[in-house]
């Protein structure tokens, strides 16, 4: 019985790493697709060839988009949590060593998990969800500042750009609570910041 436990925990984990970087990039096609349907005139979903190039091109870009969000625009929101004190951080100024607060906050992190693995599994599929949250309200950003003419979706103004910018605000508060459950997990050390990964 616990072989069949471990298989099935197996295959699920395996899913759950497909599912993370395959739904961005068929939010990413369909996005596109909306906002520039002239671009999708060649193509036929109804022939399985197109099936498989599509879904080589959403994991593709899925996966370089997570990423790139994650490591950068995210990165860049962490640095500012950091630099405000946001949920537990104490750097006040620039002498923060950030880079060695993060990696010094990951291996904290990761220890304490070990402890509590079913507390490690929320904290993840909560960072996961916010990350999409974040891919969500860029799309919906870069696509209503550039749609193309024949888009079905997108009225000719900003609503929809600043419908992204309110869900990028979401994705940031949820950030932010994300991180003050990662600070109970991995408590601040005294002096310095506390970064989330």
């Amino acid at each position: 019985m616990s072989k069949t436990i471990e298989i099935v925990e197996s295959v699920w984990k395996s899913l759950s790493e497909i599912f993370r970087h395959f739904l961005p990039g068929i939010l990413i096609i369909g996005a596109a697709y909306l906002s520039h349907p002239n671009c999708f005139d060649s193509v036929y979903l109804d022939e399985g060839k197109w099936l498989i190039v599509m879904a080589v091109i959403a994991i593709t870009v899925g996966n370089t988009w997570f990423v790139m969000h994650r490591y950068c625009v995210q990165q860049v929101v962490d640095y500012g949590f950091c630099w405000f004190k946001v949920g537990g951080g104490l750097c006040r100024n620039g002498k923060c060593d950030y880079l060695e607060k993060v990696a010094a906050h990951v291996f904290k992190y990761c220890n304490a998990v070990k402890q509590n693995p079913e507390l490690g599994r929320h904290v993840r599929f909560r960072s996961l969800s916010v990350v999409l949250m974040y891919i969500v309200s860029e799309l919906v950003i870069m696509f209503a500042i550039v749609p193309g003419a024949d888009n079905a979706l997108l009225p000719p103004h900003g609503w929809f750009a600043l419908l992204g910018l309110i869900c990028f605000a979401f994705s940031v508060w949820q950030n932010a609570l994300v991180r003050r459950i990662e600070g109970k997990i991995a408590p601040s050390p005294s002096k310095g910041c506390r970064i989330t990964d």
